[in-house]
Formats: C-alpha cells, sequence, structure tokens
C-alpha cells in the first residue's frame, strides 16, 4: 500500500520540481520551454538546506531521507549546469 504524501512531502516534491526547471531539466509547465535560471535553483537548493537544518530532529526517517536525496541530486544538476554554462561563454 502507498503511503499518502504529508504536506511537508508535498513542499519538499515543490521545491525539487521548481529546481528542476530552474536548472532547465524539465520543461516549464507555464511556458512548456525549457528554462535556465541558476539564481532560482541555487534558491531552491538554499531553502531545502534551510528547511533540512531547521527541521533537523523533528522528521520521519523517510522524510530525512527525501529531502537528503532531493538536496542532493539538486546540487549535483546545479555543478553540472553552472559548468555546461561555463563552457558555453
Amino acid at each position: 500500500m502507498e503511503e499518502k504524501q504529508t504536506p511537508f512531502g508535498q513542499l519538499l516534491m515543490s521545491l525539487h520540481v521548481q529546481g528542476m526547471i530552474a536548472l532547465g531539466k524539465i520543461k516549464n509547465p507555464m511556458t512548456d520551454k525549457i528554462d535556465k535560471n541558476l539564481n532560482v535553483a541555487k534558491s531552491s537548493i538554499k531553502i531545502l538546506e534551510d528547511l533540512k537544518e531547521k527541521t533537523e530532529g523533528n522528521l520521519s526517517e523517510r522524510e530525512e531521507n527525501i529531502i537528503k536525496n532531493i538536496i542532493s541530486e539538486l546540487r549535483k544538476n546545479y555543478v553540472q549546469v553552472a559548468n555546461e554554462e561555463e563552457d558555453n561563454d
């Protein structure tokens, strides 16, 4: 049986999607285009890092794993996209 996602989990997923859109990894659903904005991506990562820090000790193991994985994925993709941008300059 699949676990129902909590409001906190929904917030995490929203920030994850926002970050992935800003990194150009998925289409912006509002424009149906690939939009890159590294400042927005960096902001999404920072918000997630702050949430992780502020909620430490208050998350379930599942929530802790989700936030760690999202931050890790966004960081990895941020570095990749930033390096690609530098190479194109």
